[in-house]
């Protein structure tokens, strides 16, 4: 054997032992030596994330039915809430849907309303089934119905329910795993006013409230304060404003322009600067005909790059 060989498999076996005592060590080699498989420390380092996989959760064989059982067995008293998290096999145990977004379902019993919580992840609600889901946001008491959409911005003091007679089903979507990611949730659920603590917000401002501020296209009010949180944490000018299926579907063209065009987007936009609903979740809903098929990237902007909400109209 040659030296030069000899010294090769030397260095080989010296690279392998020190890989080896690094990895004991809980570090990571950041070189490539090679382009053996084994040596290629960029794909190492880029795949060591565990990956969303594609997955189906049927509504009506698995979600439902476990919905209803959670209604009867958990009750107001022993939670703020009772959702049914959507966990990726890819990603689990970590509670995630997507990479950076967890998508939950609800079951609100007749005329039963949670405490009020708040916290660092931001949310949206998205109505299905029943007329009468509520969601209080600081004080402004909503009532929607299926396919409205509500606003949660972080920080804000919210509880959610359901005022009517039937039970109502809702869907949420929250930022947490990017929040998470970023070692920043929290969870807040002694909910006081005035020092006193309180199991439900008192009305601060009328039910309408943000449907009636910013519900016309292209204006602004300048006599009324925006601001929902707290303003030390930074919450801006978000707005709780409900968006109803009614006005979506005003945009909407008949079911053979739909067909033809495969979809027509509508985009979940904030006021009249064009802003994003959620500067952390965009939220884009599609109208497609039951005759089409959709093309489109599902890529939204930000952190909600792997997720649409999609509203099939037949």
């Amino acid at each position: 054997m040659s030296s030069v060989a000899a010294t090769s498999q030397d260095r080989a076996a010296a690279l392998e032992a020190l890989h080896d005592d690094i990895e004991r060590k809980h570090l990571f080699p950041f070189w490539a030596v090679n382009a053996g498989p084994g040596h290629d420390e960029v794909k190492r380092l880029m795949g060591a994330a565990p990956r969303a996989v594609p997955f189906l959760w049927s509504y009506a064989e698995v979600i439902e039915p476990l919905l209803v059982k959670a209604a009867k067995l958990v009750t107001t008293v022993e939670s703020e809430r009772r959702s049914l998290i959507l966990v990726n096999p890819g990603l689990a145990p970590r509670r995630a849907t997507v990479t950076t977004m967890y998508t939950a379902y609800r079951l609100n019993s007749p005329n039963e309303v949670m405490p009020p919580h708040r916290h660092s992840p931001s949310a949206i609600r998205f109505g299905l089934t029943g007329k009468q889901n509520f969601t209080g946001v600081e004080g402004e008491d909503m009532v929607f119905g299926p396919g409205d959409l509500v606003l949660t911005p972080h920080d804000t003091w919210h509880n959610h329910g359901n005022v009517g007679d039937e039970p109502a089903v809702n869907l949420s979507v929250l930022d947490l795993p990017l929040v998470e990611t970023l070692n920043a949730v929290y969870f807040e659920h002694d909910y006081e006013e005035a020092g006193v603590r309180k199991e439900q917000q008192s009305a601060k401002v009328p039910a309408d409230y943000s449907e009636r501020i910013y519900g016309h296209g292209g204006y602004m009010p300048r006599f009324v304060r925006h601001q929902r949180g707290p303003a030390e944490q930074g919450c801006g000018a978000d707005v709780c404003q409900p968006v109803r299926d009614s006005a979506i579907a005003a945009w909407a063209p008949d079911d053979g322009a739909v067909a033809a065009l495969e979809g027509r987007l509508h985009q979940g936009r904030g006021d009249d600067t064009g802003q994003w609903r959620r500067r952390q979740l965009g939220v884009h809903r599609d109208m497609v005909s039951g005759r089409a098929r959709y093309h489109g990237d599902g890529v939204l902007p930000g952190a909600c790059a792997d997720q649409r909400l999609l509203q099939r109209r037949r």
